[in-house]
């Protein structure tokens, strides 16, 4: 897992697992950790599914394909969703039905947490189709 915290106490107190993997322009660390308790939905997933699935639009036609779009974005250590992008698509209507459904999301989100240290989480989930 990925997760980032901003000063070098943070990173001090993460697991001896945790490896430094860069440093960026604003002195956040990127570190490879095992995050103990995932970010997730606060009303958690069912809910969170239940919520895309009532929204998504089918303006293709039958002929287009089905499938998974897999959409990764990252919950900062507020429970704030950004950078969110396809990884896997299907075509080019999917794939932004699926970025449409993420990025509208009302969905509160908690951080994830190694120990008692909330860090910012990459995520990956499918959209199917």
């Amino acid at each position: 897992m990925l997760c980032s915290c901003k000063d070098e106490f943070e990173l001090i107190r993460l697991s001896g697992e945790a490896k430094v993997s860069e440093i960026n322009r604003d002195n956040e660390f990127s570190i490879i950790c095992p995050i103990e308790i995932n970010a997730s939905p606060i009303d958690g997933y069912d809910k969170f599914y239940d919520d895309i699935k009532s929204r998504m639009k089918f303006p293709f036609d039958k002929d287009n394909p089905k499938g998974k779009v897999y959409v990764g974005f990252n919950i900062d250590q507020n429970g704030d969703m950004s950078s969110v992008e396809v990884i896997r698509g299907v075509n080019e209507e999917l794939d932004k039905e699926a970025l449409r459904l993420i990025k509208s999301s009302t969905a509160e989100w908690k951080a994830g947490h190694v120990g008692d240290i909330k860090v910012n989480q990459r995520i990956v989930i499918p959209i199917s189709f």
